[in-house]
């Protein structure tokens, strides 16, 4: 679980639930010595990186997920889903995608304020524009992914009503 703290404020700032841990690998590097003559900028650094690489992962992840769903090519995994079945996992990915915007949006509002420290400002601000990209991408995919739930359920009362048509045909003709 990663918790975002307000050190000034005292409150936490947002939490969930991480699929990849970004710090991963970072302790064996430092007990093999990588960073033991790197200055608090570098580690510093590598840690916001790492951040911004787990979201973008996690961005990737979620855009295929809904590449897939909406895929209409024969023999995709996905195709055999029920409607109710890709309504559920399109409302997943849209509820995953505002909690990666919720995070993103947070981790760049306390990069901000770090861009006040001097040794952090080059890096703060392009770290502050890679996390408004993955905000946006999260939009974007939330936005998709309710149009596609919108698409699905025009699609399913289409069907029923052409299979209400179909019987009612039948009853007149029986």
């Amino acid at each position: 679980v990663c918790f975002m703290v307000h050190r000034t404020a005292r409150l936490v700032v947002t939490y969930h639930a991480c699929e990849e841990d970004p710090f991963d690998g970072f302790q064996r590097e430092w007990e093999a010595g990588r960073h033991a003559s790197t200055g608090l900028e570098r580690i510093a650094e590598t840690m916001i990186r790492r951040v911004l690489r787990t979201y973008n992962k996690g961005v990737a992840a979620l855009r295929e997920a809904v590449d897939e769903l909406e895929s209409r090519e024969p023999g995709v995994a996905a195709r055999k889903l029920d409607d109710t079945a890709r309504v559920q996992r399109l409302s997943l990915i849209a509820k995953k995608s505002a909690v990666y915007k919720r995070c993103a949006d947070a981790t760049r509002e306390t990069l901000a304020e770090l861009e006040d420290v001097e040794w952090m400002e080059p890096f703060a601000k392009t770290l502050c524009d890679g996390l408004a990209t993955v905000a946006s991408m999260t939009d974007e995919l939330a936005s998709n992914a309710l149009a596609s739930i919108d698409l699905t359920i025009a699609l399913s009362e289409f069907k029923s009503n052409t299979n209400l048509k179909n019987f009612t045909y039948m009853s007149i003709l029986l």
